[in-house]
């Protein structure tokens, strides 16, 4: 979250899901980030900032998927940040 804080501008969305999205939301409020970025329902983003947890074998395409997203199979998705459980994944909206 807090590399997230120095990272989204307005324009972005931030999409994760389950088991990493409720706790993500609390670092946002603990570190006051707008959760407007995660609860952001509009799809006239500019880019899109993906969570994905591969400590509970999560991938790309089904955060995607679960959080309906559509895109195609190649996405034009480019890793932003790698920790050590989490990648973070940003697609621009063209």
């Amino acid at each position: 979250a807090l590399y997230l804080k120095q990272e989204v501008k307005p324009g972005d969305k931030v999409i994760s899901s389950i088991p990493i999205d409720y706790p993500l939301e609390y670092y946002f409020q603990l570190h006051n980030i707008p959760v407007s970025y995660m609860r952001n329902s509009d799809t006239n983003f500019s880019r899109l900032i993906i969570v994905v947890n591969e400590s509970c074998k999560q991938d790309l395409e089904e955060v995607l998927e679960k959080e309906k997203i559509r895109t195609a199979k190649n996405t034009n998705a480019t890793t932003l940040k790698k920790f050590k459980y989490t990648v973070l994944y940003e697609m621009k909206n063209n």
